[in-house]
């Protein structure tokens, strides 16, 4: 007997015994279904991640400054790291990995336009390249260039949203807003930034990630110094942008050993990075990976103990069958093929059924709960062989003992 009749047979033994069959395959397209959904999540969080970040500078995007440092009100900016405009840019000089390096500072401040309107904002103090490492696109009027921050011009450029609450459907650009008194020209306006993570679907709620992004009121951070820190000519942290994202292992390293040196060997600051956030996410991710992983692996294998079961039950049918085939010639090779062929196609059509299934489940919970969710190929190849492994293994014991099978003693059974 020939493997292909082993599979000729396999697929004859499933087509006339169906409701024997569907209780086989059950478990394993409710495992595999499991197994695909998880990675369908997983792989669509990190994806989401991944765009988000995108929107806003992309993972060569590192800040460097005070641990405490936070933009609120009730957290105080802490004394040791003060770094002013000479060590940052001694810290870009010695910093092969640097494409660049924006200095930042930023207050809170009573702002008000002509018409009387008065807001209490965050203002950050950023310097040219501020826009392009945050992945801001100006959508009227111009950005900050050389001679603003050279001059210490009283300029400013405006979000969108932040333009919508002082100057609603009128252009901000030319117009003048008052910051402690003191007047500013607002030369740019920056185009809407929008990201909803898992507001794919018609109907979504699509909640703004970014909508902060569009409230944003810059300056020039040589302004900010000069007329609000007069006493205080320094900053408490940096970003930069690496010319490659594989070098910030290198830049961390070098970075904090300056930083020790200029710090006066106060070890008062903090390096954050979009590449290690990911990082940490999906290792915070893995036990709850692990935990659906789990579900879908005991699916598959009661689906398996299932088919061992029935394949016994099988088995014990066809001994006179398997007696008969033996003195005709069959070996236990053979044998043995004949019956965990069977398996292997049950758990085989089980797997492209939970394929399927996990993909349409997946589907389903983006769309009700908003959760992304993507699919890779070899992740539904995985859990395919993991369906056939369960074959393989619970197939195993009932081919093996029809294999050893006495070809008289089988003849002979009642």
């Amino acid at each position: 007997m020939k493997i292909l009749e082993a599979f000729i047979d396999g697929f004859i033994d499933i087509r006339y015994h169906p409701g024997r069959t569907i209780l086989q395959i059950l478990g394993i397209i409710l495992g595999v279904a499991s197994i695909v959904v998880t990675y369908a999540l997983t792989y669509g969080m990190k994806q989401e991640s991944l765009k988000y970040y995108e929107k806003v500078g992309g993972l060569k995007k590192v800040y460097v400054g005070a641990k405490l440092y936070r933009h609120f009100r009730n957290v105080k900016k802490p004394k040791n790291v003060k770094l002013n405009i000479d060590d940052i840019l001694f810290i870009e000089k010695e910093s092969p990995e640097i494409l660049y390096v924006e200095p930042i500072q930023s207050m809170w401040a009573d702002i008000k336009n002509k018409k009387g309107i008065v807001k209490n904002i965050y203002i950050d103090g950023v310097g040219k390249n501020y826009f392009d490492l945050n992945g801001y696109e100006l959508q009227e009027g111009r950005l900050f260039g050389d001679i603003d921050l050279k001059r210490c011009n009283k300029v400013a450029v405006i979000g969108y949203y932040r333009a919508l609450e002082f100057f609603g459907s009128q252009s901000p650009v030319g117009n003048t807003i008052f910051i402690k008194g003191q007047g500013f020209t607002i030369v740019g306006l920056l185009k809407e930034k929008f990201f909803s993570f898992g507001g794919n679907r018609a109907g979504w709620h699509r909640y703004n990630a970014l909508e902060w992004y569009n409230k944003r009121l810059l300056i020039p951070y040589t302004t900010m110094l000069k007329l609000f820190f007069k006493k205080n000519q320094t900053f408490y942290g940096f970003y930069v942008k690496l010319k490659n994202v594989d070098l910030l292992k290198s830049f961390e390293h070098r970075v904090k050993n300056l930083l020790f040196r200029l710090n006066k060997n106060v070890d008062d600051f903090q390096i954050l990075s979009r590449k290690e956030r990911i990082e940490t996410r999906e290792k915070e991710n893995i036990a709850l990976n692990i935990v659906f992983q789990l579900a879908g692996i005991i699916s598959l294998i009661i689906g398996g103990v299932v088919i061992m079961n029935i394949l016994l039950a099988s088995f014990h049918e066809k001994i006179r069958e398997v007696g008969i085939r033996k003195a005709i010639g069959a070996t236990s090779l053979q044998i043995f093929f004949y019956f965990i062929v069977e398996s292997v196609i049950i758990t085989f059509i089980g797997g492209f059924a939970g394929i399927f299934l996990g993909i349409y489940l997946a589907k389903i919970v983006n769309y009700f709960t908003g959760y992304s969710t993507a699919f890779l190929w070899y992740h539904n190849i995985i859990a395919l062989l993991f369906s056939v492994s369960v074959g393989i293994i619970f197939g195993f014991y009932p081919a093996v003992k029809a294999a050893k099978l006495n070809p008289i003693e089988a003849i002979r059974y009642e």
